[in-house]
């Protein structure tokens, strides 16, 4: 039977305080309909436990082989981030499945993939390069405003009555989102489309917290300035 060659794409993420190596592969489907011919799987997600360069060649091995990658030649590329560039693990990796195949005549051959840098991350590091620049510090300035404003609704007391807030004003809003310079820019949109529909809530619980009467004058100034900056 025919086995395709397949595309490595490996990535980290955090869930519930333990860190993950997502393990994913892009092939084709012979018997796939033309237009869903490429598909993309997952196909591990092993808990990282040792996070140098040789661990995780070593995860990448023992996940490739469980679902039957046992040779370089079925890997047409692999592709991920400068974190693992920068360990070497793709080179490990490749050595490592080499030298664990039983044909002793591939193990004497010398693997040849090509290696890509995750074309997402190379732009996130461009636009991180491009935020320093003195003509773009409105960029900053307008995450660290809205990342302040959205704070002082993320928990307790102030989540509580944001939550009466948007009822109060017919449900209008959405959940509060937070940045994060470890995502790409669908997050970033989601976080100011989310800011953007809380605006209003916002403003009026402010508003509220203003004449109750029982806020210290430095936090008064601060409000009064976010107040007058959401309504302009």
């Amino acid at each position: 039977m025919f086995s395709p060659c397949v595309s490595l794409v490996v990535d980290k993420v955090t869930v519930m305080h333990r860190t993950m190596d997502i393990t994913g592969i892009v092939t084709i489907i012979p018997t796939a309909p033309p237009q869903q011919l490429f598909q993309s799987f997952v196909v591990g997600a092993p808990i990282v436990k040792n996070h140098d360069g040789a661990g995780l060649a070593e995860e990448w091995l023992g996940t490739v082989k469980s679902f039957g990658v046992t040779t370089a030649d079925k890997l047409a590329a692999i592709s991920t981030d400068g974190q693992y560039h920068h360990g070497g693990v793709p080179g490990r990796f490749l050595k490592r499945l080499r030298d664990s195949e039983e044909d002793v005549a591939q193990r004497s051959k010398r693997p040849c993939v090509p290696c890509l840098w995750d074309d997402a991350h190379l732009l996130q590091l461009a636009d991180g390069d491009a935020r320093k620049g003195d003509g773009c510090q409105w960029v900053r300035e307008t995450v660290d405003t809205i990342t302040r404003i959205n704070k002082k609704f993320t928990h307790g007391k102030a989540y509580e009555s944001f939550r009466d807030t948007i009822e109060a004003l017919g449900g209008e809003g959405k959940g509060i989102l937070l940045w994060s310079d470890t995502r790409f820019a669908p997050h970033a949109a989601k976080v100011l489309k989310a800011f953007i529909a809380n605006l209003p809530a916002f403003k009026a619980d402010m508003e509220k917290q203003m004449m109750s009467g029982d806020v210290k004058s430095s936090v008064l100034v601060e409000i009064r300035q976010d107040i007058k900056m959401m309504t302009g």
